[in-house]
């Protein structure tokens, strides 16, 4: 009777072993990488907090999975050290990382180690260029943000009375911001700006003062400041912009920061007016509004944006890829994103597939405009949520 009862408990045993292999076998493991600490602290945290928000709302829908979260610094070397540290601690996928320059180090780790990458905050053209097979974005690369951001300027400008002739812009000396640069320089020397371009002047993102180009934005007298910044650069201008005593006609952001809840809490009034044109989030989506909702349970009184919105995408991407893999295997894993079609989401554009080179290529460019310290999407006006408010109050 022993020897029955003990062959009994053994086999149990196993049974429960073996079921717990495979659950560690198949259970997903996400390595979230996003900048936690350094200048871009603020925007790397809002990337993380709508990761588990996300997580929570997806968990019901979707397989057996966990987030682990990675601090890049905002360092592109950190970054690499991280993503190789996560694989190494047996991550099957990674998604971020809200900087170009960080996403570019990370995607070399992906693609040799084999690793799926998905992209949700980036937008360097060369990063879908270079044949990688592991990496995919959900984010417009930004040639096609130039396009999309010329076709709602020119909207814009029908709008205005008065539109500007002249501008200058102040841009970040990096991946972001040199290559916006030069677009704009391009298409000002062909005559295909609704303006002309005065002068660009380059910050560092890394300062912690800018009120010397500042000043010299400021003397060239442009109706229109256009500025392709992060945060911490964005809110540095501004507040100069305030001692300076510029009041620039329109101020127009090509990028992060002046969207984003510290600033619009850090400049209070001195926010109002300013536009940003960046992709966006689409609030009618049934996916949203539950995010929403439950967003503001967690975080009561804090606004989604872009990086919310596209952070959380960035999740679905991977359970859904996952979902239909069945597996942890890489190799598979990389194939499912490659199969990937999602309609249902949280961002505008219609479905999510990914082309040859892991771009998503119905990805849009909204203009938003702060008014009463919360953003408003105000163009195209098939996404509109208010109208423009104009002139600017300074």
């Amino acid at each position: 009777m022993r020897a029955i009862l003990r062959r009994t408990i053994l086999a149990i045993v196993a049974a429960v072993s073996v079921t717990l292999s495979v659950e560690a076998e198949t259970r997903l493991r996400i390595a979230a990488l996003h900048p936690m600490t350094g200048p871009q602290a603020e925007s790397g945290r809002e990337c993380a907090d709508a990761i588990a928000v996300a997580a929570e709302l997806l968990r019901l829908d979707f397989p057996s999975f966990e987030v682990v979260y990675l601090d890049t610094e905002g360092k592109p070397d950190v970054a690499r050290l991280r993503a190789n540290k996560a694989i190494d601690e047996g991550a099957h996928l990674l998604i971020g990382t809200f900087n170009s320059d960080q996403t570019l180090a990370v995607a070399q780790v992906s693609e040799q180690r084999g690793i799926p990458f998905v992209v949700s905050i980036a937008a360097v053209d060369g990063l879908t260029e270079q044949g990688y097979k592991t990496v995919f974005r959900n984010f417009p690369k930004s040639s096609d943000s130039a396009k999309q951001t010329l076709a709602l300027w020119q909207e814009l400008f029908r709008l205005l009375p008065q539109p500007p002739k002249t501008a200058v812009l102040l841009h970040v000396n990096n991946n972001l911001g040199v290559p916006r640069r030069d677009w704009l320089r391009k298409l000002d020397e062909g005559g295909g700006l609704p303006f002309r371009l005065l002068d660009t002047v380059s910050v560092d993102p890394k300062a912690r003062d800018l009120s010397a180009e500042v000043r010299k934005a400021l003397a060239t007298k442009a109706d229109m400041l256009i500025v392709v910044s992060l945060l911490h650069d964005a809110m540095l201008i501004r507040q100069e912009m305030i001692k300076q005593r510029w009041k620039p006609q329109l101020i127009v952001s090509w990028g992060p920061g002046w969207y984003e809840g510290p600033f619009l809490k850090a400049l209070g009034k001195h926010a109002e007016g300013v536009m940003s044109a960046v992709p966006w989030g689409n609030p009618q989506t049934a996916l949203s509004k539950r995010f929403h909702a439950l967003f503001e349970k967690k975080f009561p009184g804090r606004q989604l944006n872009t990086n919310h919105y596209y952070s959380a995408e960035g999740l679905l991407i991977a359970l859904d890829a996952y979902k239909r893999a069945g597996t942890t295997n890489q190799e598979k894993l990389a194939e499912a994103l490659r199969e990937t079609r999602i309609t249902e989401k949280f961002t505008t554009g219609s479905v999510i597939t990914f082309d040859k080179h892991g771009q998503n290529n119905d990805v849009h460019v909204s203009l938003i405009q702060n008014q009463d310290g919360r953003t408003v999407v105000i163009l195209p006006e098939r996404v509109a949520e208010g109208r423009l408010r104009w002139p600017l109050p300074h």
